[in-house]
């Protein structure tokens, strides 16, 4: 049986002490805002060229609740992958998904590719995981799909 003034007593001891020696949770603070900085770096608007097929990539990363969840919008000028030449003839889609930072500089999407038909009509979602990877002190974003793709920040 459990005596409860003894576990009582033991854990008003260790609160107390951990109270005292208050610079132990200051580490934790100390983490919790370097990841905030960190995670920030990657919010913002940004642009590049994908190399395989000329269109503009564009990627609006954010986190909008302020939760520590990244969201990420990201669309091209013309999917390769989504175009099929008979319902999807303008290549259209569109790339929805969250981050989670891994390290400093490196970001894990998991995102869904959603391909839209001339007529609106979306095909059913594709999920997989990629990693953006900041680079050339945070202004260029790399994007590490089946190629690379480089995006540069036009706003944070």
């Amino acid at each position: 049986m459990v005596n409860f003034n003894t576990a009582f007593s033991a854990s008003t001891v260790m609160l107390a002490a951990a109270v005292t020696f208050s610079g132990a949770f200051v580490p934790d603070a100390a983490a919790s805002e370097a990841s905030l900085r960190h995670r920030q770096a990657f919010l913002g608007f940004w642009e590049g060229v994908d190399a395989l097929d000329g269109s503009i990539v564009q990627s609006s990363i954010s986190d909008v609740d302020n939760d520590g969840v990244i969201e990420v919008f990201q669309r091209e000028g013309f999917f390769t992958i989504c175009y099929n030449g008979t319902t999807n003839t303008q290549g259209r889609g569109i790339f929805i998904g969250t981050g989670s930072l891994v390290k400093k500089r490196v970001m894990k999407v998991d995102l869904e590719r959603i391909c839209v038909n001339d007529d609106a009509t979306t095909e059913d979602p594709v999920p997989f995981t990629r990693k953006y990877v900041l680079r050339a002190d945070g202004e260029v974003l790399q994007l590490k799909f089946t190629h690379e793709l480089l995006l540069h920040r036009t706003s944070k």
